[in-house]
């Protein structure tokens, strides 16, 4: 491979993580080669710039030196796996008798208060009869957030911070593939009246029910949930390891709680039909449960609207 390629693919990568050059990427990062067997080390890339990883004299720290200053540096935050494992000279000297020659990891740490993520990597190599290995650490925290933004962006509701419609739909079919077990409830939940109160008092009050409506199943439905609104005044949450009475329980509770809000020294108060469909009591597919909920919620609505519904057979038949 010629260097033109080597410096467009380096070129490329770059701008993929968002640096205007290969030379700016480098810059965030630290890189050095060390020998293994005589625990020696020396910087590849930005020599001046890891002052704080050589000794009082200016001289290189030996590896087993360097590591020890990178590693009390990153203090793993709680639940998160160090890296210490990772620059053990015998676990290296593993890897490389079963003839793995690369080796890479990611990891989150705290360093100087700040929560940030690491992405490490090294290659072995033989020189002269020792075993070498290049290092490579980048900090990865900018491209981490930026991605975790762009995710959420694109599967939560922005009004009320719940899954959207096509998230929660994925979350919900996968929790069905793994756990096909379980017993759990599909419930949908829908604001009465919310065109006719829009236009009665305006979008922003609607925003406001939305955002309320959200707060109240994540108090009372959010423990061991999955929740999402669907669009327009409708909200649907899945109930995970529940029995029906449970279910009943937990529906009664969250159909019961405050349901008005304050906003500019007037009360606004407004009321829900809620339906529900069992699983695998009235069915095992997902977009069938769906169907019945709505067909609850329906019956609720008919019958006066504000209360709670599960899903009958009857109401199936055509």
């Amino acid at each position: 491979m010629n260097e033109d390629i080597y410096e467009l693919v380096c070129m490329s990568f770059a701008h993929h993580l968002g640096y205007l050059s290969f030379d700016d990427f480098l810059e965030k990062v630290i890189c050095f080669e060390a020998n293994l067997e005589t625990d020696s080390a020396r910087f590849l890339l930005n020599d001046g710039q890891n002052s704080y990883l050589k000794d009082k004299n200016d001289a290189p720290l030996l590896y087993s030196q360097l590591t020890e200053k990178l590693l009390s540096a990153w203090q793993p935050q709680d639940g998160e796996k160090s890296a210490t494992v990772f620059f053990d000279i015998a676990t290296l000297k593993a890897a490389n008798a079963n003839g793995k020659k690369f080796l890479y990891g990611d990891f989150s740490c705290i360093e100087n208060g700040v929560r940030l993520h690491k992405q490490l990597s090294c290659k072995l190599s033989q020189k002269d009869g020792n075993l070498h290995g290049t290092f490579f650490v980048f900090d990865t925290t900018e491209h981490t957030v930026r991605t975790a933004s762009l995710t959420r962006r694109a599967e939560y509701d922005l009004l009320t911070e719940l899954y959207n419609r096509n998230a929660a739909d994925f979350y919900i079919q996968e929790y069905f593939n793994s756990w096909p077990e379980e017993e759990s409830a599909i419930v949908l939940i829908d604001v009465d009246d919310f065109r006719n109160f829009n236009d009665r008092f305006g979008h922003h009050i609607g925003d406001i029910i939305m955002k309320d409506t959200a707060k109240n199943l994540i108090n009372h439905l959010g423990n061991n949930s999955i929740l999402g609104r669907n669009g327009g005044d409708e909200f649907i949450a899945l109930l995970k390891d529940r029995n029906a009475h449970e279910v009943l329980d937990e529906i009664k509770k969250f159909s019961e709680c405050c349901k008005a809000v304050e906003h500019e020294g007037k009360t606004y108060k407004y009321t829900l039909s809620i339906g529900y469909a069992l699983y695998p009591e009235h069915g095992i597919v997902y977009h069938d449960l769906a169907k019945k909920a709505n067909q609850a919620v329906l019956s609720v609505k008919s019958a006066g609207k504000n209360n709670v519904q599960q899903f009958k057979e009857r109401e199936n038949d055509e």
